[in-house]
């Protein structure tokens, strides 16, 4: 799902003063931990690169009309970490998108390709408690985006902020339970519309194998705008994700920097639709995302 569109400035000006509690802890950077409980890893860079398939549908029976949509996300990903409490990355997006339809009886169907979200976004770390028997790890983001003219459909731009909350609890040698609550929001031109997004997530990890696998749930909820007498205004997800460094007893600084997550879920459930003539039909998404860091 596309989260992070998001749009709360979470005073920016004075976090970025604050240095973290007890972040970056060790010149030995811990990439698994940096992945799945948002530590730091000082004076380091990443890349990222990231595929997306998402498809939902239609369903207008009182006027013969169904409609399917299939669409492709490719992501590229920057990111660097310069000191132990604020990494700045950049992120590019392209989209395809495959459009099939019926009206009536007859088939129709379209296709384009178009350039999606461009975002520049500062995540600062605001608390590390350090290793130990449990560790929290919270952080706040901030930035904006723009998504540029398409086919006929306006220039987007916006800001988006959020705030996410991590925890450890270590139960048995080289085992660990994460939980990671999120909560976004965003502001945007297009329709002025206002998002918020909660986020929630809980892994059963192996520490000591670098891979990490549970639920994860998602909600949408719009705040404002100029929307269509159809438009929703909540809607749940369901799914589940893996995080694993392949990798992890590695002497090479570039097979150990290596970082894996899929994530995979689907539309659970749907609120505030003025017209139940015209309904959205199954909706899923799959995200596959490959990363590779390294210190400089």
């Amino acid at each position: 799902m596309r989260l992070g569109r998001t749009a709360l400035i979470f005073g920016m000006a004075s976090v970025l003063a604050q240095p973290a509690v007890a972040g970056g802890w060790s010149d030995a950077c811990d990439w698994y931990q940096n992945a799945v409980l948002g530590t730091r890893c000082a004076q380091s860079w990443s890349v990222g690169l990231s595929v997306e398939y998402s498809q939902y549908g239609y369903d207008r029976s009182a006027t013969q009309y169904n409609s399917t949509s299939e669409d492709y996300y490719t992501s590229g990903t920057v990111a660097i970490t310069p000191n132990n409490w604020l990494t700045l990355s950049f992120g590019s997006q392209f989209v395809d998108a495959d459009r099939y339809w019926t009206n009536k009886g007859a088939s129709y169907s379209s296709s384009t390709s178009y350039t999606g979200q461009q975002t520049l976004q500062a995540n600062v770390n605001l608390v590390d408690t350090g290793p130990g028997a449990q560790r929290y790890v919270i952080n706040a983001y901030a930035g904006g985006f723009v998504t540029p003219s398409h086919d006929t459909t306006d220039e987007n731009d916006g800001i988006f902020g959020g705030i996410t909350a991590n925890g450890q609890w270590h139960i048995g040698p080289g085992m660990s339970i994460l939980g990671q609550a999120q909560l976004q929001a965003n502001s945007q031109s297009l329709n002025s519309d206002a998002y918020l997004y909660p986020h929630f997530r809980l892994l059963l990890s192996s520490d000591e194998f670098g891979i990490a696998a549970g639920p994860v749930f998602n909600l949408n909820e719009w705040l404002s705008g100029n929307q269509t007498v159809n438009s929703q205004t909540s809607n749940f997800w369901l799914g589940g994700t893996v995080i694993a460094q392949p990798f992890r007893s590695s002497q090479s600084p570039y097979l150990n920097g290596i970082i894996l997550q899929v994530t995979g879920q689907e539309a659970v459930g749907q609120a505030g639709w003025v017209s139940s003539s015209y309904a959205k039909t199954d909706q899923f998404d799959v995200t596959g995302t490959v990363s590779f860091h390294f210190r400089y």
